[in-house]
Formats: structure tokens, sequence, C-alpha cells
């Protein structure tokens, strides 16, 4: 078993990983939506993790000023191709120093996300993440959000050409192990996997300023 770094996860599913969000993995359209109602017309916004811009071209679309920030070129390759006049950084979260302060940081099924009572993350060291969080907190003038996550332990979903994804999650402790598996027509053609780990909400909300809770997001700041 090969553990991947989301870097090498950008490089090998930017292929097929709009089929995945439009086959149902993330339903991105009820957090946009909830997005539309949190965040004011023309807001700044930084959006973490922003993938192929499923989240921050329709944001984009509906008058927001919204950047991204992801550390695959790959992934912002496809996002470019949408959307030519996105703006993009090619960092990862821990090493990436905003330059300006945003009226929001966001997170949505990016580097942070809540399931339950827990703060879910590809950061493995707790010090470390709450370094991070204060960091976009302090680029924020509102505020963190964060969205809540649904658990899917197991998934199995039909893509374009015959191809099946298919996702399992596996838990040791506060250490979450996510196998990625493509199929086409039945056969092997690709394997990630990703460790997250799982940090008890109420420990890290002990360290913020203020908490607003709305359906699918908490706005946190630190």
């Amino acid at each position: 078993m090969i553990l991947m770094d989301n870097k090498r996860f950008g490089q090998i599913v930017s292929d097929y990983y709009d089929e995945v969000i439009e086959a149902g993995y993330h339903d991105q359209k009820k957090y946009v939506s909830e997005l539309l109602g949190i965040v004011p017309k023309h807001s700044s916004v930084l959006e973490l993790g922003c993938g192929t811009g499923e989240i921050q071209i329709p944001l984009m679309d509906n008058g927001m000023l919204c950047e991204g920030l992801d550390e695959s070129k790959e992934m912002i390759s496809k996002l470019k191709a949408k959307r030519k006049d996105a703006v993009v950084h090619l960092s990862n979260i821990k090493s990436f120093n905003p330059e300006k302060k945003y009226d929001f940081v966001l997170s949505c099924h990016g580097p942070f996300s809540l399931k339950g009572e827990e703060l879910e993350s590809y950061i493995l060291d707790e010090e470390e993440l709450i370094a991070v969080l204060k960091k976009y907190s302090d680029a924020s003038k509102r505020g963190l959000l964060i969205n809540k996550g649904v658990e899917k332990e197991s998934l199995r979903l039909k893509l374009k050409d015959e191809k099946t994804f298919v996702h399992r999650e596996m838990r040791e402790g506060d250490i979450m192990v996510m196998v990625n598996l493509l199929f086409k027509r039945s056969k092997f053609v690709d394997k990630v996997v990703l460790i997250k780990r799982r940090y008890p909400l109420k420990d890290v909300l002990k360290r913020a300023k203020t908490v607003k809770d709305y359906k699918n997001f908490k706005l946190i700041v630190f």
C-alpha cells in the first residue's frame, strides 16, 4: 500500500475528479446554495483546496471575488480551462502566506472538514493544525468557514466510459485511511490512499474566539 500526499492525489485523479463529484461524491450544489446565503455578494473569498473549481467557479458566477488555493497544478489546469480569469494560487496550505485579507476563508471538502463532533484534516500534528487554522483565520475579516461533511464509509459510483469509482474508509484510533480505486470494465486502473486525522471538535474550538453555526457550515474566528 502506497500512501499518497495531496499533490500526488491531484496528479492521479484530476482526469476523473469532476466525474466523481458529478456522480454524487459530494453534493456541491447544496453547499454552494448555502454559501450564497452566508457570503454577501461581492465579498472576497479564499477557498482552500479549490480543486477543479466546483465551488470557486459558482461563487465567481454569483458575484464573489473568489480566489483559490491548491497544490495540484493538474487540478488548477482543469479549473483554468473552465474559467480563464480565475485567480488560483499554486501552493500547499502550510507554506502559503496570504498577502492580503479576505472577507472569508473557506474550506469546503478541502483541507478541513467537520464530521460530527470532530474536525478532519490532512494535517496530522495538532499544534501544526492549530497554527494553520489561526493563520487563515487571521487572513479573514469575518472568519474561517468550514463545511460539515457527511460520513461515507463505503461508496461505489458509476462514471463515464464504463468506469467505476470505489471509495472505502477505515479508522484506527484518530487516523482515517481513505482508499480510492478506479476500475474500467471491471479491470483495475488506479489506486490512491490518503491519510487524515480526526480531532475532537471541542478541543479545537477551545482555541476559538467566536463560532457561528449554520446548517452545513461553521464560521470560526481563532
